[in-house]
C-alpha cells in the first residue's frame, strides 16, 4: 500500500491507495476501465457544484432522513454506493445516520475525491465514506456487491440510462435495494420545496416525470428486479413537482 496526500484548503487529508484491486473491485479483465478525464471534469466545476449543493443542503438531509427511515440503515450492517454524489453531501447524511454502513460516495468528475473526504472529516465520519471515481454506466464494483444503491439528481446525466439502471442491478447483492431519481423525497415539506423551487435549481436537462416514471419501471421490469416501485409524490400543492424515483430491489 502507498499512501496519497490531498491537500484541500488548510485540511490535510490522507487515503489509503492500495495498490492492487481490493475486493470491492471487477475481477481484472471483467471490464475496461476509464479514466478520468481532466479536460472535461475539472477542479473548477467540481468546486463551483460543491458551493451549489451546499446552498441547498435541506434536500440531501431530508433524503437522508427518509432513506435511513425506509431501509432502517440505524440498525443495519452493509455497503452503500451513492452514483454521481458530486462532493459527498448525501453520502455523509447517509453516514451519520448509521454506525454500521459504510458509503462509497462515486463521481465522474474526480475532483470530489478530496471535497467528500474534507466533507467526511468535518462532519466526524471519515472512517464511513470513500470516494470511487465511477461512471455509471461502467462501475468498478464486482457482481453482488453492494447492500443499498442511491442518486439523486445523476441519472439525466447518464450516458445511457438502461445501461445504468442494469449497472445498479448487477452490483447490488441479491435482498439489496437501489433508491434512484430526481427531486425531492415524500418527507420534504412542502414550504421548502417551494422555496427551493423558487430559487431555482441546478441546469438540467428538461424532462416529463411521468415519462421517466414509465421508462424507469420499464427498464427495472426488464431487469427481472424482485420489486419494482416508482414514487411519484403528489403534494397537495398540485404545482410543486417533487420529481420520480425508483425503487427497485434485486
Amino acid at each position: 500500500m502507498r499512501l496519497a496526500r490531498f491537500i484541500v484548503g488548510r485540511i490535510v487529508v490522507l487515503v489509503v491507495c492500495t495498490v492492487m484491486a481490493v475486493n470491492l473491485m471487477a475481477e481484472e479483465g471483467a471490464a475496461v476501465y476509464k479514466t478520468p478525464d481532466y479536460g472535461k471534469f475539472t477542479e473548477a466545476q467540481a468546486i463551483g457544484f460543491n458551493k451549489t449543493a451546499k446552498s441547498r443542503a435541506t434536500i440531501y438531509t431530508r433524503l437522508a432522513e427518509y432513506l435511513a427511515g425506509r431501509f432502517d440503515l440505524g440498525e443495519r450492517n452493509g455497503v452503500g454506493i451513492d452514483l454521481g454524489g458530486g462532493p459527498g453531501d448525501l453520502a455523509v447524511e447517509l453516514a451519520k445516520r448509521g454506525d454500521r454502513f459504510y458509503w462509497i460516495n462515486t463521481d465522474v468528475n474526480s475532483w470530489n475525491s478530496g471535497l467528500t473526504l474534507t466533507l467526511a472529516q468535518e462532519h466526524n465520519v471519515a472512517g464511513k465514506v470513500g470516494f470511487v471515481f465511477a461512471d455509471a454506466c461502467n462501475l468498478p464494483f464486482r457482481d453482488n456487491y453492494a447492500d443499498l444503491m442511491v442518486s439523486r439528481g445523476s441519472y439525466q446525466f447518464w450516458g445511457s440510462l438502461a445501461d445504468g439502471i442494469k449497472e445498479v442491478h448487477r452490483v447490488l447483492k441479491p435482498g439489496g435495494w437501489a433508491f434512484i431519481g430526481r427531486g425531492f423525497p415524500p418527507n420534504a415539506p412542502e414550504a421548502e420545496v417551494r422555496e427551493l423551487r423558487a430559487g431555482g435549481l441546478a441546469k438540467a436537462p428538461k424532462y416529463v416525470p411521468d415519462e421517466d416514471a414509465i421508462l424507469l419501471r420499464e427498464i427495472a421490469t426488464a431487469l427481472g428486479a424482485a420489486k419494482v416501485e416508482v414514487i411519484r409524490h403528489k403534494p397537495e400543492d398540485a404545482t410543486l413537482n417533487y420529481g420520480v424515483w425508483l425503487v427497485m430491489q434485486k
